[in-house]
């Protein structure tokens, strides 16, 4: 079957009326169907949808080859059904409603569907002109994504995503036109849209109106023709040469004006370098029999410490915990210890105990060599809130020098995890490790306890965002043993994945490695929560996929029939 740019051509070289029928009977639907949901009156759809074709046949050959020529007919069937209905207003007379229209009867929605029928059109003219090619060849057209894509050389992903903000933008004109619909009533009312608004009979009558009014295109009119493209490429070269001509003589002009510029810049230089090199040499002179300045008198560490403490009480003032850290940045690492004995009771205040102590053993860190922060802590901390603060860094700086060795100690000491933030510590812990160290997680996940399995799957899966190491992350999972720990990593994976990459989560989710399907559920809806804020289009494509009743009993037993995608 030949394209529109093909039978376009065949009719402007050759004048074969037969090409021109074929588009006409085509493309009528689309152009009747706009100009009767802009006019609202059939005969003047019918009138302003021969006036159309008429253009194309009188415009066939300006139109360059990258126009789309349903899109160029739909704008035009536009802008002519608007000056009709202008003419016919002015002339007085009151045109009624098309409300008898199938359109606005069955659109789905009720009142707020047929209000914003209208204005479609409209706002489909103000979208860029892909985007509104996309939305009319696959909705008005009958083209799937696939074919859109093959015909414009793009892929299917890059063309489901321009549709996809096509129907936002689409959806925001009419939102400030006072005719707001929601995005699944949008999608479903533009599906009703491609019912075809005239029949067969009616397309076959319109093509042979318009070609009774369609000038011949005689052996002297195709002549007459190609000599006026002749002699506009004639008036494109001559103006090309001109253009040329007075470009290259700006730039000998600009090329003349900047070197005089460029060589009194140079001038200015000299001259100031000349004066440069003679005050340095009268500052060295002066210097060089000048007492060297004594260092600045450093802030007793008491000093510090408590003008420190005073700024994290102040709790009037919102800037005060930023004052104090700033203060503590004059403490140097070894001194962290007398700094620390200096605060003696105040410890045991909230806000110093949970702010400003552990900000104290974080630059710790710097200076402890093993286990030396979390004796601290253990033996002057008492306070839950505090030693909650506390521990983490302290375990964090021990962790830094001997990863191994910290590990060990917090797993020994179950007493304290009810204390603390266990899965936060293991978490500064793993974090230390090295690249080929943490490798080893993998196989030691199925025989980590709770906490310490969860930080270590909060380390691996991120690694998903980089598209070289997805697919080994994939088989890694895959082999995991143990369909509990499987399902836990895969959600996590499937979510880190969904903000990367939407499309390849959505293709990744189709076929999991699980046995049960209620697992599996879990995180296809997972996956689809996470996308249904920004690209709501993907997040029904994974919830149509699946059994309707359970998906849906899945997301109300999660988010409580919150449909925006957040739990509770």
């Amino acid at each position: 079957m030949k394209s529109d740019a093909e039978l376009l051509r065949d009719y402007r070289q050759r004048g074969n009326e037969s090409a021109f029928r074929l588009l006409v009977e085509r493309h009528s639907t689309l152009v009747h169907g706009a100009a009767l949901r802009r006019t609202g009156d059939p005969e003047l759809a019918r009138e302003a949808a021969q006036q159309v074709f008429l253009l194309l046949a009188k415009n066939a050959g300006r139109l360059y080859a990258g126009t789309g020529v349903a899109g160029w007919l739909h704008r035009t069937a536009v802008l002519v059904s608007a000056s009709n209905r202008r003419r016919e207003l002015r002339r007085g007379r009151i045109l009624k409603r098309y409300e008898d229209h199938v359109l606005l009867t069955a659109g789905p929605g009720g009142e707020r569907w047929t209000e914003a029928v209208p204005l479609i059109d409209e706002g489909l003219t103000c979208l860029a002109r892909k985007d509104r090619d996309i939305l009319q060849a696959h909705f008005w057209q009958g083209l799937t994504y696939q074919q859109i894509a093959a015909a414009s050389g793009s892929t299917e992903a890059a063309v489901q995503r321009r549709a996809s903000r096509a129907f936002e933008k689409l959806g925001v004109w009419l939102g400030k036109h006072r005719a707001a619909v929601p995005a699944g009533i949008l999608t479903a009312g533009l599906g009703t849209l491609t019912q075809p608004a005239t029949g067969a009979p009616v397309a076959t009558a319109l093509a042979e109106q318009v070609l009774e009014r369609l000038p011949r295109l005689t052996a002297s009119s195709a002549w007459a023709w190609r000599v006026r493209e002749t002699l506009a490429f004639g008036k494109m070269k001559f103006a090309a040469g001109f253009l040329t001509g007075a470009f290259v003589a700006l730039l000998a002009g600009t090329g003349f004006a900047k070197g005089r510029a460029e060589a009194r810049e140079e001038q200015a230089r000299r001259r100031l370098a000349l004066d440069v090199m003679e005050a340095r040499n009268a500052l060295r002179t002066l210097t060089d029999h000048a007492p060297a300045p004594a260092p600045p008198a450093r802030r007793p560490l008491a000093e510090i410490v408590a003008e420190a403490a005073d700024h994290y009480r102040n709790e009037s003032d919102p800037a005060g915990a930023a004052r104090g850290e700033i203060l503590l940045e004059e403490i140097l690492p070894e001194e962290v210890p007398a700094a620390l004995a200096l605060l003696g009771s105040s410890i045991g205040e909230d806000l110093i105990g949970m702010s400003m102590v552990p900000r104290l053993i974080s630059r710790w860190r710097f200076a402890v060599t093993k286990d030396e922060a979390v004796v601290w802590v253990l033996e002057n901390v008492r306070s839950a809130q505090a030693f909650r603060g506390c521990l983490q860094p302290a375990v964090s700086a021990w962790a830094s020098k001997d990863a191994a060795a910290a590990r060990e100690w917090w797993r020994s000491r179950t007493d304290l995890h009810h204390r603390a933030d266990a899965f936060s510590i293991y978490h500064a812990i793993l974090v230390s490790y090295s690249p080929e160290r943490r490798e080893a997680l993998w196989g030691e996940l199925p025989s980590l306890a709770e906490d310490e399995r969860q930080a270590a799957e909060n380390l691996l899966t991120p690694a998903v965002r980089n598209p070289e190491a997805r697919q080994d992350i994939f088989s890694r999972i895959s082999s995991v043993p143990d369909e509990r720990i499987r399902a836990s990593l895969l959600k996590r994976t499937g979510q880190t994945l969904a903000q990367v990459d939407p499309e390849a989560a959505v293709a990744w989710v189709r076929d999991l490695p699980l046995t049960d399907e209620s697992d599996a559920l879990m995180v296809r809806a997972e996956v689809a929560a996470k996308l249904m804020d920004r690209h709501p289009l993907l997040a029904s494509r994974i919830m149509l996929r699946n059994p309707a009743g359970t998906m849906r009993d899945l997301w109300m037993a999660k988010f409580g029939g919150n449909l925006s995608g957040k739990s509770k």
